[in-house]
């Protein structure tokens, strides 16, 4: 018996976490303006591109929540609970993944698991 396992959705869900994607890049970049220290800026637009593309993305989601969670602590109020929620939402990407269109989804493709 052969059996797949949809790593890499495509079609209408697969269009949806590209379009979450794309929110946790937006919210990486806005975080951009938020941030006071310089030095940390390119490191958060390469990870927004890389969320973007899709490369390493659960990686990059993962480094999203942290930057989310410390941009929230250090701005508070009502800016810091919309950082904190845009957090939650690069959690949820970490969790699922890149979907079926990104580079992710070309470089290790879908898994086949034969039961015997």
């Amino acid at each position: 018996m052969t059996r797949s396992l949809f790593q890499y959705p495509t079609g209408m869900v697969g269009v949806a976490l590209l379009l979450l994607r794309l929110s946790v890049a937006g919210a990486l970049v806005a975080a951009t303006t938020l941030v006071a220290m310089p030095w940390a800026v390119p490191p958060i637009l390469l990870i927004a591109v890389a969320v973007i593309l899709g490369i390493l993305t659960r990686a990059g989601a993962v480094c999203g929540v942290i930057v989310a969670m410390l941009i929230g602590a250090e701005v508070g109020g009502a800016l810091g609970v919309s950082a904190w929620l845009h957090g939650l939402a690069s959690l949820a990407l970490s969790m699922t993944g890149a979907g079926g269109y990104s580079i992710d989804a070309r470089l290790f493709g879908r898994t086949v698991l034969t039961l015997e």
